[in-house]
């Protein structure tokens, strides 16, 4: 398709109902895939007719070629361009129909693109590629499926796109196709007949998201459970670039991102001592099979409508969470509740650590950014942040040596990386940030600093000593794991802010 300039959204869903003959005007998700793509500037299509989709064929062979109904077997594949389709310009593509919903639209099947919006941030994405006539195009971006109600439903399509997130970047992870999922959820309990799926119970979704290779980490949101705050537990996993399965009621999306506000009105949502980032996130950003790709879900339900843009979900973290479900990577044993909490005790109760932090505080520099007020709580509007997520350790050195080469940071970071490349961690790492409200929830990004860090072993229990070591200002404690009780210290001179972890997927950042 070579259309004239294509003006809005409507437009581009008018032009493709003409040019392809599918009903895609009442398609909730793909008139959301068209905001997004026309955002980005999308100018041209590339229509691919009686596509062999091999996710569409799992579906026909698992259910749809054994029924009475004359089901076709071709669905139509949609490609995106910018202003020409080069490879350069490739913007990502949508795989749509036979099936219909009960509305009688499109269903929407396997798609992949971006998204970039100012404030939002996805850190569940990866690399794909499509071929056009032989041509290889590639983009980085965020697969969407939308559920067809009697092989996938809602649940089935989050452990969907969970598994195909975590498939690109674990070798270990392979692509699982529709009826694959659909005959996980059975493997160990059944709750009634496998089809026509009828929605799935946790347990069957756990069955689902161990089945493709990952170990399920769960947390129960019903009325009689005990109760962690839920946006920082979907925070800590998705910031690592782990895709989050969230239950409400009566449904599942899979989160992705999430929004950051530095103006974001706060409230008194502070965890003792200390702030997390989500005192600043108001929205996740989720994939939702009825409202489109990078819907949003907020995080209270009388959420301020800032940097909203796109679909809103009714229905808020605080309030209509029933569920979490995380798909750690193998051998990965300490939550970041844990690491979260160890950290804030080394902070606060160590007695080494706790004067390295009064000496910092008295520092010039320390209180121009505030740490004597947040750290000793003698303002009582200021307090410590602390930043959690899961990271590849060789990925954190790789970091941190990077920081030091740049020029732009303190002969401290040089101290500081080199004694990181030398310590012995495990592949998997917890990495607690720390930071002022000052220095964290600066409005131009690149501003953004942390004073320090504490590293912990994800694989070490959390009631052992699981820290490899802890950078406060001015001082770095490290040990060898197999020597706990050897702590050693040195001090770091000019030791300055440096920036924080640039959002990369966990996984991704472990194979490259």
């Amino acid at each position: 398709m070579e259309p004239e300039k294509i003006n809005d959204a409507a437009d581009l869903v008018q032009r493709l109902e003409e040019t392809t003959g599918l009903q895609l005007t009442a398609s909730a998700p793909f008139n959301r895939i068209a905001e997004i793509l026309v955002d980005q500037g999308c100018q041209s299509v590339e229509v691919e007719k009686s596509y062999y989709c091999r996710d569409f064929m799992s579906q026909y062979a698992f259910l749809y070629g054994r029924v009475l109904e004359e089901i076709p077997r071709w669905p139509t594949r949609l490609h995106f361009f910018r202003e020409n389709q080069s490879p350069d310009h490739y913007l990502g593509y949508s795989v749509v129909g036979p099936l219909t919903s009960p509305e009688g639209s499109a269903t929407v099947g396997r798609t992949v693109i971006g998204y970039e919006q100012p404030g939002h941030y996805v850190t569940c994405r990866e690399e794909y590629t499509a071929h056009i006539q032989g041509v290889r195009h590639g983009l980085v971006g965020t697969p969407f499926v939308q559920q067809d109600g009697r092989v996938m439903n809602c649940a089935h399509t989050s452990v969907w796109v969970m598994n195909r997130l975590i498939s690109k970047a674990e070798p270990t992870v392979k692509d699982h196709y529709p009826h694959e999922i659909a005959e996980m959820a059975r493997q160990h309990i059944t709750r009634g007949p496998l089809l026509p799926t009828t929605g799935l119970w946790a347990d069957q979704i756990l069955n689902c998201v161990h089945g493709v290779g990952t170990e399920p980490l769960y947390y129960y949101y019903g009325d009689d459970a005990q109760r962690s705050p839920a946006d920082g537990i979907i925070y800590r996993y998705v910031e690592s670039g782990l895709p989050v399965i969230v239950g409400l009621p009566g449904h599942a999306v899979c989160v992705v991102g999430h929004t950051f506000d530095p103006n974001r009105p706060q409230e008194d949502d502070s965890i003792g001592d200390y702030k997390t980032p989500t005192s600043w996130v108001s929205h996740f950003i989720v994939q939702d099979e009825a409202a489109g790709p990078f819907a949003l879900l907020p995080s209270r339900e009388s959420e301020p409508n800032r940097l909203v843009a796109g679909p809103v979900l009714n229905a808020s973290i605080s309030e209509n969470i029933r569920m979490i479900i995380i798909p750690l990577p193998r051998n990965v044993v300490l939550s970041g509740e844990a690491a979260e909490i160890r950290a804030h005790h080394i902070l606060h109760f160590d007695p080494r650590v706790q004067k390295a932090m009064r000496q910092a505080c008295e520092t010039e520099v320390c209180q121009t950014y505030g740490l004597k007020s947040a750290y000793e709580r003698d303002h009582p509007d200021q307090r410590m942040v602390l930043r959690a997520y899961l990271t590849d350790s060789n990925e954190f050195k790789s970091r941190m040596s990077k920081l030091a080469e740049d020029g732009t940071s303190s002969e401290a970071l040089d101290v500081l990386a080199d004694r990181y490349r030398c310590l012995f961690m495990s592949r998997y790492v917890w990495v607690v940030e720390l930071s002022t409200e000052q220095l964290f929830a600066c409005n131009e990004e690149k501003e953004r600093r942390m004073i320090g860090e504490i590293v912990l072993d994800a694989t070490a229990s959390a009631h052992s000593h699981p820290e490899f070591a802890v950078h406060v200002p001015g001082n770095l404690f490290w040990n060898d794991p197999r020597k706990p009780l050897e702590v050693r210290h040195e001090d770091l001179p000019n030791d300055r802010p440096y920036p924080h972890k640039i959002h990369r997927p966990l996984m991704q950042a472990a194979n490259s």
